[in-house]
């Protein structure tokens, strides 16, 4: 009489994986200053010199990413970029630190949603460095008069501080579920 050979099929996380495939599908972090984000800066300077109101923080942030011209197209706000050019300098090590976040979620270390904040945590710190540490362009001398500071990006730290990170998941798809004896692939 023949041996009977038998197969135990032992699963080792790949249908814990399988569930979570759907969730990390279209899941990102976005860093930076979110539209509704310190709502209403408290000092904005216009041209000249006056407060301006109904200014937010992501809008002086903007101005000063992108830089800014006056109605006759002279600049006004030279570009001094903080968050694309971080982005740009930390894209070496941004790649390590996505392999080895990827690393974790595969074996269930951890969850998108600690994987995802854990980078909006680096990037969001990167970013506030490069706000205090930029110099260039210097400010105008009538500007370090009025701000008794000559820090390009920092006046009252107000932008240094908004700086934030959103988390967006997609609600989850369930993969299909193949039939038993029904091989999905033919």
């Amino acid at each position: 009489m023949a041996k009977r050979n038998r197969v135990k099929d032992v699963d080792r996380g790949w249908e814990a994986l399988k569930r979570r495939l759907p969730e990390i599908e279209g899941a990102h972090v976005k860093v930076g200053l979110p539209q509704g984000v310190g709502k209403e800066a408290k000092k904005v300077r216009g041209e000249e010199g006056e407060q301006v109101s109904g200014v937010t923080v992501a809008m002086v942030g903007w101005w000063n990413e992108f830089g800014t011209r006056k109605k006759d197209g002279r600049q006004h706000v030279p570009e001094r970029s903080f968050i694309r050019s971080t982005h740009d300098e930390q894209r070496p090590k941004l790649k390590k630190i996505i392999r080895f976040l990827t690393l974790q979620l595969i074996s269930g270390e951890i969850s998108i949603r600690t994987g995802l904040a854990r980078l909006g945590e680096f990037m969001k710190a990167k970013i506030q460095a490069k706000i205090v540490a930029l110099d260039s362009p210097p400010n105008a001398p009538s500007t370090v008069a009025k701000k008794g500071s000559d820090n390009p990006l920092v006046d009252i730290g107000q932008m240094n501080q908004s700086i934030t990170y959103e988390i967006s998941i997609p609600k989850k798809k369930a993969l299909p579920k193949a039939e038993k004896g029904e091989d999905p692939i033919r």
